[in-house]
């Protein structure tokens, strides 16, 4: 049996994602230095969003190494390159760029993220 891990980061992008059943395949940006390729059956999910996996590594024959996850908790943004992310990835209506712009100028403390939670 495989041991379960946990991995907490950033969707950086969604390689592939059904309407249908729910499994998708993205990265996972875990810090400045490091993704990895997610997949599994999962809730939907939107590039900029921070979430909390569970589940294990596999080696698929033709992508290579993977996490596979069973299980998916989004989170609130923990840091200004997350919160700008995941304003500008259209979740929130009405949040454009210009208000980043106005993030980047006003060089927001990482504070701001409490008013999110």
């Amino acid at each position: 049996m495989q041991q379960k891990e946990t991995l907490s980061g950033t969707v950086d992008r969604i390689i592939f994602q059904s309407a249908e059943n729910g499994f998708s395949v993205f990265i996972l940006q875990i810090n400045s230095n490091s993704s990895t390729t997610v997949c599994g059956y999962l809730p939907a999910i939107t590039a900029g969003e921070q979430v909390q996996l569970s589940g294990s590594w596999t080696v698929h024959p033709k992508f290579g190494k993977q996490f596979q996850a069973d299980d998916c908790t989004k989170t609130v943004p923990t840091s200004l390159v997350g919160l700008k992310k995941y304003l500008g990835s259209g979740l929130i209506k009405g949040i454009w760029l210009y208000t980043i712009c106005y993030i980047n100028k006003k060089r927001v403390s990482s504070n701001t993220c409490d008013y999110f939670k």
